[in-house]
């Protein structure tokens, strides 16, 4: 008798780390990590999984140097690494204080072998490997017969002290077939080879070459996509002083301005008439047309920490009044001044709202323009301020009452505004407010750092960068998938702030 032949149907949906484990439904589970869930077809009921995808572009990490070298050839010669001929460790001493952004590895493929060449930074305990820093490869395409130096880039940069000791360590990912060739030297600090445990590095008459890459420690304080009617469109983000236009072809950050506050931590953009406005609350508004940069002054303009384009006039929060709401003049009004007095140029003392009410002691933290109105986000509550002008201008509080934590934390698309409040994610329909991490309520609450998620939409996900419980810095992502509903995690995801290049083409 022939066996009877069964099919399973694997019903994945996504995170639930809240409902007991046997009390699970729907295809939930608290092991949803670093896959994707996405329909075969449009009209398929069923999804599949995919895997997530690395960077597929880089530009040069900002005011990049070589910090810590090892390339003589005194008694040059090489050693093998592969998947059964174990681990090589190196020991570095940090000439200087930075973030490591690349490393480079002399190393040739004379073997055809195969599979990435992992490249990892560990930390240094009293002269044996610590914890694991960071973690990046080199591609097999990369590697040709003749010796040259490979680079692998991190994207997780960890900072190393001027003095301190820390280690290099390389080895072939577990599916790679076949041997790579390390060069190496015996000038410098002997390197340490194991087939398994790093804790028990048997110690050679031989160093790695390398060459190790740094980059200045410091944070990027916002970035914007300038759409431009000529299709020439330019990334800017602000970094330090100054704010700089990313060149795309040389991969390179290039200055527009400088001498930009060096107490702003945060930025603000908008755009319209084919210009890219920015101001975080120390300096004067100031717009940029892909040439020059103009600083806009006006008596009645006061610092503006909040800035956007809505309708016809263009809204700012007051760093100073930060309930206080005030708005320029529209385009060709009034109409007997010169260009260079209207518009976002244009601000009159009349021209305001406090939203509630003067020092109502939650401040405005974002605006968003959506549905025809207005968006006014404070911390604890939301606003709808409607109306073409300021004869018709007019604020309510809205149906969905809760509030965000900062503008970095507040994306829309059509339909829904999402955004970060003081006890999870939501969602806004103009209406009434969904709270969407209802099922991820402990990886919310162990966040450090709430008011620094931040919040994108890309390919029909919504994507919140967070930082995980203990965590300095923003290391994970939530995804919520607005198809199925359900939220999917990505761990080991260091990315501070993310762009969505929403250009027309």
């Amino acid at each position: 008798m022939a066996a009877e032949r069964t099919a399973a149907v694997l019903d994945l949906r996504g995170l639930d780390l809240v409902t007991p484990v046997d009390l699970l439904s729907d295809g939930h589970t608290p092991f949803a990590k670093n896959f994707r869930l996405y329909a075969q077809q449009s009209d398929d009921r069923r999804v599949a999984v995919s895997s997530r995808k690395g960077p597929g572009f880089y530009i040069n990490p900002f005011q990049e140097t070589l910090s810590d070298s090892m390339t003589a050839s005194t008694g040059a010669s090489t050693a093998k690494v592969g998947v059964q001929t174990g681990i090589h460790a190196q020991r570095v001493t940090a000439a200087s204080t930075g973030r490591i952004t690349r490393i480079d590895l002399e190393v040739s493929n004379v073997d055809s072998a195969s599979g990435p060449l992992m490249v990892q930074i560990w930390s240094d305990n009293d002269g044996v490997i610590g914890e694991l820093l960071s973690e990046s490869s080199i591609g097999s395409g990369d590697i040709g017969e003749v010796a040259s130096y490979q680079p692998s880039r991190y994207i997780n940069a960890p900072l190393v002290p001027a003095g301190s000791d820390y280690w290099i360590v390389t080895r072939m990912q577990d599916d790679g077939r076949n041997t790579y060739t390390l060069g190496t030297t015996t000038d410098g600090i002997p390197a340490g080879t194991t087939d398994g445990l790093l804790a028990q590095l048997e110690m050679q008459d031989y160093s790695l070459k390398y060459k190790v890459y740094t980059a200045v420690d410091g944070q990027f304080k916002g970035a914007y996509r300038l759409a431009r009617d000529n299709g020439d469109n330019i990334t800017i983000a602000a970094f330090g002083t100054s704010m700089y236009r990313i060149d795309e072809t040389n991969q390179t950050l290039v200055e527009i301005a400088s001498g930009l506050s060096a107490n702003a931590e945060e930025y603000s953009f908008t755009h319209g008439d084919n210009r890219v406005f920015w101001v975080n609350g120390y300096d004067q508004l100031r717009a940029w047309d892909g040439t020059s940069v103009e600083i806009i002054t006006d008596t009645e303009l006061p610092i503006l920490s909040l800035v956007i384009m809505h309708k016809e006039p263009m809204f700012g929060v007051s760093a100073s009044d930060p309930n206080r709401l005030v708005w320029s003049e529209a385009p060709g009004n009034p109409t007997q001044n010169p260009t260079n007095q209207q518009w976002y140029r244009a601000w009159l003392s009349i021209g305001f709202w406090y939203i509630p009410r003067p020092h109502a002691g939650s401040p405005i933290t974002a605006l968003v323009s959506f549905q025809d109105a207005l968006v006014i986000f404070t911390q604890d509550k939301k606003y709808i301020f409607s109306g073409y002008d300021k004869g018709t201008f007019f604020p309510r509080e809205a149906t969905g009452s809760k509030g965000a934590l900062s503008a970095r934390g507040v994306t829309s698309d059509e339909n829904r505004i999402y955004f970060v409040s003081d006890d999870g994610f939501y969602e806004y329909n103009g209406s009434a407010d969904k709270k969407i991490s209802k099922l991820i309520n402990p990886l919310f609450d162990g966040c450090p750092n709430k008011n620094e998620i931040d919040a994108n939409i890309w390919k029909n996900e919504v994507r919140f960068y967070m930082a995980s419980k203990l965590s300095t810095v923003n290391d994970t992502c939530v995804i919520y998938n607005k198809d199925l509903g359900e939220i999917q995690y990505d761990t080991d995801t260091f990315i501070d702030r993310a762009l969505y290049y929403n250009d027309a083409d």
